[in-house]
């Protein structure tokens, strides 16, 4: 009887391995305890250049984004946040989309946390 072994995602079927880098899965946010829980006042660095303060629903966002990419269906009403954070902050935030075809938000550039004063 032959036995199968199993092929690692990064494998491509011929056995060589991808050159593509692997992305991060993207989470669900399926409630409000799935997304960081911070609320107050947070200076955000975005590209090392612009400087914004975001809080509540926006800085639950913004958190939620730097820990990794997140799916956009979800219960918890997400792309509200993230069109304001797009066209009000000017947060480049990406739209992707998996092999399989589901849609994910990704951040576009580095954003750093701000020592509050």
């Amino acid at each position: 009887m032959y036995r199968l072994r199993p092929v690692l995602s990064t494998q491509k079927r011929s056995g060589k391995m991808s050159s593509q880098p692997r992305q991060p899965k993207p989470n669900w946010i399926m409630s409000l305890c799935d997304m960081s829980g911070n609320r107050d006042k947070q200076r955000y660095r975005i590209e090392g250049e612009t400087e914004i303060v975001l809080s509540k629903r926006l800085r639950d966002m913004m958190d939620t984004l730097r820990k990794g990419p997140v799916y956009c269906a979800s219960p918890v009403r997400l792309s509200d946040a993230v069109c304001v954070l797009r066209r009000d902050y000017q947060v480049p935030i990406e739209t992707e989309t998996t092999p399989e075809g589901r849609k994910f938000y990704r951040l576009a550039c580095d954003v750093r946390e701000e020592p509050s004063t």
